[in-house]
């Protein structure tokens, strides 16, 4: 084989062709997904009105229970001791067990995609070389 016959040629120049199409619409899909990802929101600011709502529960049962347990320390001894005393301090208890965790906010969101070696340049295949 001392040159590139014309077949070869053609079929060269179709794989170039067929290579540049594949590149770009790889290209472009990457780009749509991208595109999609970045406008996808994330849900930051509920998962935060969430804790406030949670800390405000938190703080409302921590006051009620703080203010059941001064009453029922202000109470008798008798009545403290008395059934009614103790399922009262099982309901104070209750409210001390009402608090609630904050919740930790993991938002695993998809990475974007890079296609590494997209830009593939070709090189120009010269003719062998000639015989000597």
């Amino acid at each position: 084989m001392i040159r590139f016959t014309v077949a070869q040629k053609a079929e060269r120049a179709a794989l170039i062709e067929r290579l540049d199409e594949a590149l770009g619409d790889a290209d472009r899909a990457v780009q749509t997904y991208n595109d999609a990802l970045d406008a996808l929101p994330t849900p930051t600011d509920e998962l935060e009105a969430v804790n406030e709502a949670i800390e405000a529960w938190n703080t409302w049962a921590e006051a009620v229970g703080d203010t059941a347990a001064d009453w029922f320390d202000a109470a008798s001894e008798a009545w403290q001791t008395s059934p009614e005393g103790e399922a009262f301090q099982r309901w104070v208890a209750s409210l001390e067990g009402a608090c609630l965790d904050e919740i930790e906010a993991v938002v695993d969101s998809p990475d974007h995609l890079y296609a590494e070696h997209c830009d593939v340049d070709l090189p120009e295949l010269p003719n062998p070389p000639e015989a000597e």
